[in-house]
């Protein structure tokens, strides 16, 4: 604690007090936040709500998943519509095929902007709704000072001493309720009031200056706002002022259940002598909200009304239902007085130490899942694009088992089929699928792409969308999920390649172009040329589409006239190519060398979390893939880049460099210390991708499976050497009970539960003594089994 920076009004709880206080699953912070990166969070995937805990002034922050505020074409209303450019094609592929790349993107941006489109790449800005500010008049130095939040039942506590006695305020948002919930304990020697007002999310949190420091400023939502005081609570309205947007908005009706005196005076609700103070909140945001207000005015106030005011009794409702999500799977490093350090300790533990905190793992594996759980609601996070951010941000939940998250996933994505059906139309003249790139919640429209990110003309979106569709069906193997709703999208989606592939090069193998691979451009062309041939992400997710079509035909019994034509493509797909130095190139076409210092690792989706290149399979591929990832420097650093590498070592069986992207993201800036989410940059921009893909990483080093495949501790790096993994959903229709491991004694203890009739090869670790176990177990039979490894010989 002495190497923590702490406010000299605080006094944080010591270490000997701390048990039974520090959640098992959760985390802790010995101080309040000051930034709203580091407020404690609570939410139940449609209301979220962020908690400061500062002692005598608490900042609530509500945000609605709703308030997105679209990114638009100047002059635009929601939805917009792609660009209609499908006439450019052949022309721009005249020039690609003559290697004039240049004339190419110039072409290709001419129609985009004649058809009155700027180069915009803009997200849509994720808001926050409005603020409660809860002011109370504390008495000297805050002690005994914590605030934790618990993954398992999803409750926020801030609680502290000061002269008048204790104070402790709990906060949650109920899944049954669908309200958030505050519950403050006053002490009893408290004789002064408490005061609740409503102030826009930037009064409440004035302090970012920079746009891209950590010290970002909150978005407002581009609302014009109504505060209604009552003797019994607070009305909250907002109507958008966005040109884009402009029936939009939302409304919040906030309740105080409380035994003592309420009054209202000069903008603000006034309680005095309340000993515990309920405070009831439910909200709703609508893009048709002016059409809709009384309606929305109704459902709230009935909400609340069928909610009730016993905050333990709604606690346990909700975390009755949280915990069974939450409890299916697990990760144990760690015991001991570590499980009681704060984020802030423990983050120092980690940057002192050559390997890893295996408390902070812990908790990063833990907070990962419970990101899925609190920001899933109608829509997933939706933060930045479907190049790599989002896609990280939901790969955690099918393998650590919240099928519940992903199916707001799937649903999401197919909600959006017809705007990509007009957007293949549009842009190429072809049928078939191309998704968006930049979504917003609302649409799939392509309408975002300036020359360095010609997102119209990279191919490979859909296809990359559908990965997790395909992993659950290897989880769960659900054939009905499989046959309505994976075969359908991934037929439209090779619709859309057998359109495109009609070039061929001299060798008669088809020629991607235009091709685009987010977000490099080759070592020969400026940075403005990333409209090239033969996009190695391209060709790895139309050979993925193409496989998984043709298996699932064998799979279901389908007569598929299209058959011949998939299997004729697969066969005249262009070659990979590789560097001197044996690495695999993000381009597969002679002329286009390689740009290593980049952030997108974007050549290698074939290793992850596609499963195309994999040692077993093909040795020379693998080893030309784990070169590229070796070699691979970051560009500015993005998150999703190093997580992507380290995923991509995990499936290499590369404990080396999984481990040190691993150690990278706890030490360097991307984990905010009070919040445990993280960053996309050192230090700046809040961002999931690595908090909602952490989890798998662990899971992946740990395990490695596919249809009849099992690979114990494929890529354990040094400092995690002995643990405890429970609960994950194997890819070939198994449970991952429990997998126990401790390399210092050299054991492994692994129980599994099947979920069908199947023969599995259980595989040991790269470079032990221990051979490969094949076992056959029916559907329902569970297996175990204890093995003793040497030590690693791994070349």
């Amino acid at each position: 604690m002495d190497d923590v920076r702490i406010p000299s009004n605080i006094v944080p709880l010591p270490l000997e007090k701390r048990d039974g206080r520090v959640p098992r699953h959760g985390y802790a912070s010995i101080r309040p936040a000051t930034r709203w990166q580091d407020a404690l969070i609570c939410g139940n995937g449609t209301v979220e709500v962020k908690i400061f805990g500062d002692p005598g002034h608490e900042i609530l922050l509500f945000r609605h998943e709703g308030m997105l505020e679209p990114e638009l074409p100047p002059g635009r209303k929601h939805p917009p519509k792609p660009p209609e450019i499908a006439w450019a094609l052949p022309r721009v592929r005249e020039f690609l095929l003559r290697g004039e790349y240049g004339k190419a993107n110039d072409f290709a941006f001419d129609a985009i902007r004649k058809a009155g489109y700027p180069d915009r790449v803009g997200n849509n800005r994720r808001c926050e709704g409005f603020a409660l500010i809860l002011d109370m008049e504390t008495e000297g130095k805050a002690r005994d000072y914590l605030r934790s939040v618990d993954f398992r039942t999803g409750e926020a506590v801030v609680s502290f001493e000061d002269g008048h006695g204790r104070w402790v305020r709990r906060t949650m948002v109920s899944r049954p309720a669908q309200a958030a919930v505050s519950h403050i304990q006053v002490p009893d020697g408290y004789d002064g009031a408490l005061t609740l007002r409503i102030v826009k999310p930037s009064e409440a949190v004035p302090d970012g200056t920079e746009e891209n420091s950590s010290r970002r400023p909150v978005n407002d939502p581009g609302m014009e706002y109504r505060f209604e005081y009552r003797s019994d609570g607070i009305i909250v309205e907002g109507r958008s002022n966005v040109e884009s947007i402009p029936d939009a908005g939302f409304r919040a009706v906030i309740r105080v259940v409380t035994g003592s005196e309420v009054g209202t005076e000069a903008g603000r609700l006034l309680i005095r002598g309340g000993r515990e103070i309920t405070i009831l909140t439910t909200v709703e945001w609508r893009i048709d909200y002016v059409r809709t207000a009384s309606e929305t005015a109704a459902k709230l106030e009935a909400l609340l009304g069928r909610a009730g005011t016993d905050y333990l009794r709604l606690l346990e409702d909700h975390a009755n239902r949280q915990s069974e999500l939450f409890d299916r799977a697990s990760l144990e490093l760690a015991s001991g007085r570590d499980l009681l350090l704060s984020t802030e300790e423990l983050l120092v533990q980690e940057h002192l130490s050559e390997g890893f905190s295996p408390a902070l793992v812990e908790k990063v594996f833990d907070m990962g899942r419970y990101f899925l759980l609190y920001s899933h609601g109608s829509v997933p996070y939706v933060w930045g694009h479907v190049n790599i951010n989002v896609n990280l941000q939901v790969a955690s939940g099918v393998q650590t088992a919240l099928p519940e998250m992903m199916e707001v996933y799937f649903a999401w994505i197919e909600s959006l089929l017809d705007e990509w059906r007009e957007n293949a139309r549009s842009i190429f003249g072809f049928r078939g699928l191309l998704s968006s790139v930049h979504p917003d919640g609302l649409n799939g429209v392509l309408f975002h792409m300036t020359p360095m990110s010609p997102h119209h003309y990279w191919v490979a979106g859909a296809g990359w969308c559908y990965q997790p569709f395909w992993e659950h069906y290897q989880v769960t193997g659900d054939i009905d999920f499989a046959r309505k709703r994976i075969f359908p999208a991934l037929r439209e989606i090779a619709m859309f390649f057998q359109d495109y592939l009609t070039l061929r090069d001299s060798a008669g193998r088809y020629v991607f172009a235009p091709s685009y691979s987010p977000e490099n451009w080759p070592g020969n062309l400026d940075q403005s040329r990333c409209v090239v041939i033969n996009s190695v992400m391209d060709i790895s997710v139309c050979r993925e589409v193409l496989t998984h079509l043709l298996e699932l035909c064998d799979t279901l019994g389908i007569d598929e006239p299209e058959i011949p034509r998939w299997k004729e493509i697969l066969d005249g797909m262009p070659l990979y190519l590789t560097d001197d130095l044996g690495a695999l190139k993000e381009w597969a076409w002679p002329d286009l060398p390689e740009r290593f210092d980049h952030r997108h690792l974007s050549h290698l989706y074939g290793v992850w979390p596609g499963d195309e290149i994999r040692e077993d399979i093909d040795p020379d591929l693998a080893r030309a893939a784990l070169l590229a990832n070796r070699k691979r420097a970051q560009g500015n650093a993005s998150i999703h880049g190093i997580m992507h590498r380290a995923l991509a070592a995990a499936r290499l069986r590369d404990p080396f460099l999984a481990g040190r992207n691993l150690k990278q993201v706890l030490d360097q800036g991307y984990l905010n210390p009070g919040s445990m989410m993280t960053n996309h940059n050192p230090y700046r921009i809040y961002c999931p991708d690595a908090c909602g893909s952490l989890p798998v990483l662990l899971v992946e080093m740990l395990l490695y499976s596919r249809p009849g495949i099992i690979e114990l501790l494929p890529a354990v790096p040094a400092g995690l050497g002995r643990g405890v993994l429970r609960g994950i959903r194997a890819r070939t229709r198994v449970i991952v009970e429990e997998l126990r491991w401790d390399l210092t004694s050299g054991s492994v203890e692994i129980e599994l539960l099947s979920l069908a009739d199947q023969r599995l090869e259980i595989r040991p670790p790269a470079g032990w003594n221990m051979e490969t176990v094949d076992v056959e177990l029916a559907s329902g039979e569970r297996w175990e089994r204890r093995f003793r490894i040497g030590l690693r010989g791994r070349t």
